[in-house]
């Protein structure tokens, strides 16, 4: 069993540090064409579109209740 956990943690241990990474540089791309289609709101408008990204809240990760030992 803690084999699968290990590769599982070890599968999504970079998830985190990605999507921050994502996140900065579509802020940065976001920037560079709010400039360059300032004056063009069809194409603004279509950027929004397509640059949306659905927020993510991660779930707090809960602590398991300790096992009881056997008596």
């Amino acid at each position: 069993m803690r084999a699968g956990q290990a590769a599982q943690g070890g599968a999504t241990g970079g998830i985190d540090d990605t999507t921050h990474q994502a996140a900065v540089a579509l802020h940065i791309v976001d920037t560079v064409v709010r400039n360059k289609y300032k004056a063009d709101p069809a194409k603004l408008a279509e950027w929004v579109i397509a640059s949306h990204v659905e927020k993510h809240t991660p779930a707090k990760k809960v602590t398991p209740a300790p096992t009881p030992k056997p008596v």
